[in-house]
């Protein structure tokens, strides 16, 4: 089903720079943003389509330290209690309070002790990575210290990285920097694709992966007689992540 989007503000999340640094803040109108990325504002006709997408489930792939993600998806009801390895408690917040400064300026106080994967609270915009065990999902501190976030917690849903890159919890992958071939293969042929420019935009999703490669649909959001366009291209490195993501706000 095609979304017609009015204004649609996009949020480009750099997933080896983002960083929760209160000193170092983006502003969309009003609403402050508490990241380094790039807001941009278009319009235009969204469409993702869950049937063209190959699903799958891989607990292996480990990115970046963590084998996925926890997406905050309940932002309205419950309680999110962060605990220690001794099962002590280390941070709480309660997302029934009344929305407030206070309520943000607390929310900032608790994710301050993460690098967060995105952040814009007063959109609900919450993403960590994470680790699994058989009761907890397990994040990790600047500092490198595990703490403890309950499976039976309502707020977040966990996601491997394969489960995430499939989803619809993105609106783009951000072509800048990629490159597309038509193996998942160094050695295979290049594609070139149309340039975006002011009235060519091109939403990128993931269709198919296979380990540190994933194949993408590349579609015009505002020209549907452009053909969309298929290739393959790395998505990590080395264990690392090599690809941005835009987010819808």
């Amino acid at each position: 089903m095609n979304k017609l989007i009015i204004l649609l503000s996009l949020i480009l999340v750099s997933s080896c720079n983002l960083k929760n640094d209160s000193n170092r803040s983006v502003h969309l109108a009003s609403q402050e943003v508490k990241t380094d990325s790039i807001i941009k504002h278009t319009n235009i006709e969204h469409n993702k389509s869950e049937a063209e997408k190959i699903k799958q489930k891989d607990d292996s792939l480990v990115v970046d330290g963590s084998i996925g993600l926890i997406v905050l998806e309940n932002y309205t009801t419950g309680k999110w209690i962060i605990k220690n390895e001794d099962n002590s408690m280390f941070e709480s917040f309660d997302f029934e309070q009344e929305e407030s400064q206070d309520y943000y300026n607390k929310l900032d106080s608790v994710t301050s002790h993460f690098d967060l994967f995105a952040y814009k609270p007063d959109y609900g915009l919450l993403i960590i990575k994470s680790n699994i065990d058989k009761d907890n999902y397990l994040i990790e501190t600047r500092s490198y210290k595990t703490k403890l976030i309950s499976k039976s917690n309502t707020n977040f849903k966990f996601y491997t990285w394969t489960e995430f890159l499939l989803s619809d919890q993105y609106v783009s992958i951000s072509e800048h920097n990629l490159k597309f071939y038509d193996l998942p293969i160094d050695s295979s042929e290049f594609k070139i694709y149309e340039a975006s420019n002011a009235n060519e935009l091109f939403a990128i999703s993931a269709t198919e992966i296979k380990t540190d490669w994933i194949k993408i649909k590349r579609e015009s959001l505002v020209n549907d007689t452009i053909k969309p366009n298929d290739g393959w291209t790395r998505w990590c490195k080395d264990g690392k992540l090599i690809i941005d993501f835009w987010f819808l706000l």
